[in-house]
């Protein structure tokens, strides 16, 4: 298990919790920016050697957006966690962290992001 607050345990398994996700755009470990998520999904096929994990997103326009996912080599970096009752944020130390494959370009409203056959660490 990963070391997290008492609070976090109390809210868990309380009626007055909410998820939350960051998903951060990385570069050799420096953070690039951090992406208005409105949706998403994260899948898992476990049926082949090693994790093989796909991301697909839908942001809301951010004038860096499309310029951070298009950076060669980048990562989505994908932390998700609880808010707290007091209104603070912890997030599982846990984080998956895929290689962009292929992107969608953007409509002028949203932006579609498809990573496909990314292995994740």
């Amino acid at each position: 298990m990963y070391p997290v607050s008492d609070a976090f345990r109390e809210a868990i398994v309380s009626c007055d919790q909410r998820a939350v996700v960051r998903v951060v755009v990385e570069l050799d470990g420096s953070e690039l920016g951090v992406l208005p998520l409105t949706g998403g999904a994260v899948d898992c096929d476990g049926t082949r050697d090693g994790a093989l994990r796909s991301l697909s997103l839908t942001v809301s326009p951010h004038p860096d957006a499309f310029d951070w996912l298009a950076t060669a080599g980048a990562e989505v970096v994908v932390a998700r966690g609880l808010r707290l009752p007091d209104g603070t944020e912890e997030k599982n130390p846990h984080r998956a962290t895929l290689r962009i494959a292929e992107r969608v370009h953007p409509s002028t409203s949203w932006y579609a992001v498809s990573t496909r056959a990314c292995a994740s660490r």
